[in-house]
């Protein structure tokens, strides 16, 4: 029954095939009647061709500002977090650990590394992320060039994760900041670190 069926349907389209005539599909155009090919004007020279056809590069604007842009690497200790039923005088006498609940949490050691930018060359300000000098003992900042500043923290502000640091270098290169009234959406953005 069901290779009849196939049967009936290969049949109907096959006789609907036959019962079509040219004039149900569009005319074929005549190449003759086809408009001509206008060729594009030729540019004016061969630069300002190379120039529209290649999109700026970020190279001048990164040899600008790359002197401004400054690693930083911290050392430092955190006390280390305990499980809250240490402080149960029950466990602490079951692991027969020593002290009370008040004892003092260890430090534990860490060192970490970020990025900055030296926003006034003049008296040495760089600014970064909170996070990077947060409980950091000892704060070095290494210039594009290659020199090394102990820094100092002077200001902080772990809710906008702001921190400003101070250095005592000559020949600093200052990031100019810039107005982010001045932005609109779609406008091109880089991000530019030195953590390494």
């Amino acid at each position: 029954m069901r290779t009849l069926a196939h049967l009936v349907l290969a049949l109907s389209f096959v006789l609907g095939l036959a019962a079509c005539d040219d004039r149900t599909f569009p005319p074929t155009p005549d190449p003759k009647d086809a408009p001509p090919v206008t060729q594009p004007p030729a540019p004016a020279d061969d630069a300002a061709a190379a120039r529209r056809a290649v999109p700026p590069g970020l190279a001048p604007m990164l040899s600008r500002v790359s002197p401004a842009v400054v690693n930083i690497s911290v050392e430092g200790s955190v006390r280390v977090a305990q499980n809250p039923l240490f402080q149960d005088p029950f466990f602490r006498h079951f692991f027969n650990l020593p002290g009370g609940a008040g004892r003092v949490r260890p430090r534990e050691r860490f060192q970490a590394v970020g990025s900055g930018v030296i926003y006034d060359a003049q008296h040495g300000y760089v600014i970064t992320n909170n996070h990077v000098v947060a409980n950091a003992d000892k704060i070095l900042v290494t210039l594009n060039d290659r020199r090394q500043f102990d820094a100092k923290l002077v200001a902080a502000d772990p809710q906008t994760d702001i921190a400003v640091l101070k250095i005592r270098a000559d020949g600093l290169t200052n990031l100019q900041l810039g107005d982010s009234k001045r932005l609109k959406v779609g406008d091109y953005v880089v991000a530019i670190g030195n953590p390494f």
